[in-house]
């Protein structure tokens, strides 16, 4: 149960559209009297209507809440609705937290079984595994087959170049006439 202060300006606000736009202060008794406050807590209310509403004067003599009152009520029930949005996000991250606890578990729990569990390999997988690495294994060949001619090219290609130098350095120079 809320505050009895915030019932009351709760009252309060909901007399604004009434055709009157007010209370009587035997209206607001009888409200809280059904809202379960007893008589002891009723004994400041006086106090409380003297500071949150004005009592207009003239007839039918009815209390109106004051501006002030109505803004601090406006910021309570924003403040209500920020703690219960805090509350539900608080739910929801609770949630997916232990969501994310109990896959973890689980992914561990599956990842012992299968680390303790027995490879079992059909003939069909091994031959596949077989024929792969025979391509694998004749690839390779191939590839050394490959670097080996183009190994000795370049040595071929050192050769033909080392004889050209030799033969440009001991050729005599010619030198321009002037």
């Amino acid at each position: 149960m809320a505050s009895i202060y915030i019932e009351i300006l709760k009252f309060g606000k909901n007399q604004i559209s009434t055709k009157e736009s007010g209370f009587k202060k035997e209206e607001l008794t009888n409200h809280l009297k059904v809202l379960g406050y007893g008589d002891n807590d009723l004994v400041n209310i006086q106090y409380f209507l003297d500071n949150a509403f004005v009592l207009d004067t003239s007839p039918p003599n009815l209390y109106k809440i004051r501006l002030t009152a109505l803004e601090y009520l406006i910021d309570y029930d924003e403040l209500e609705e920020a703690r219960n949005s805090s509350r539900s996000a608080l739910n929801f991250a609770m949630a997916s937290l232990i969501i994310t606890i109990l896959g973890s578990v689980g992914a561990m729990y599956m990842s012992h079984i299968q680390i303790n569990s027995d490879v079992t390999i059909n003939r069909n997988q091994f031959d596949l595994l077989s024929s792969d690495l025979k391509n694998i294994g004749s690839t390779l060949k191939i590839t050394n087959e490959n670097v080996d001619h183009v190994s000795a090219e370049l040595k071929g290609l050192r050769g033909e170049v080392k004889t050209e130098i030799l033969r440009m350095e001991s050729t005599p120079k010619l030198t321009p006439k002037n």
